[in-house]
């Protein structure tokens, strides 16, 4: 076996690949948040269709949202964008002011979980919705 010299291109492309390999990349998106308790406000708007008034209204995102929102049933709403929580305890009235400023858009789905909070668009039906609430909350 003989070894071949490296050519100037052959250098530098090793060159290139130790100076990439030695830069680290910067943090990339967060991981996913993990499943768990949540609070969940489902905004209502003008412009709704039939299947996202449907899937607002349904049992199953009111039995999913029981089972799984933070004190049950009291751990969500359903609240239209220009609704007045000023007079609602249990973190309602501060997480409503903490939202209205960042709710640019109606219907939406607002998650809370911990200090972190999402504002969503509400999705096109229930098997959407389902699959987006289910993303916080397993």
């Amino acid at each position: 076996m003989t070894i071949k010299p490296l050519t100037a291109f052959g250098l530098f492309l090793i060159g290139l690949a130790l100076v990439l390999g030695l830069q680290r990349p910067g943090p990339g998106p967060g991981p996913p948040p993990a499943p768990g308790k949540f609070k969940c406000v489902l905004v209502s708007g003008d412009k709704m269709t039939a299947a996202q008034h449907s899937a607002m209204d349904s049992a199953a995102t009111r039995d999913y949202l029981n089972s799984k929102c933070d004190g049950g049933p009291a751990g969500w709403k359903q609240w239209p964008a220009d609704q007045d929580a000023s007079n609602y305890k249990d973190g309602w009235a501060e997480l409503w002011s903490q939202v209205r400023p960042k709710l640019t858009y109606t219907p939406a789905v607002v998650i809370a979980k911990g200090t972190a909070v999402t504002v969503e668009p509400f999705p096109t039906n229930q098997t959407d919705l389902m699959i987006l609430l289910k993303k916080y909350g397993g």
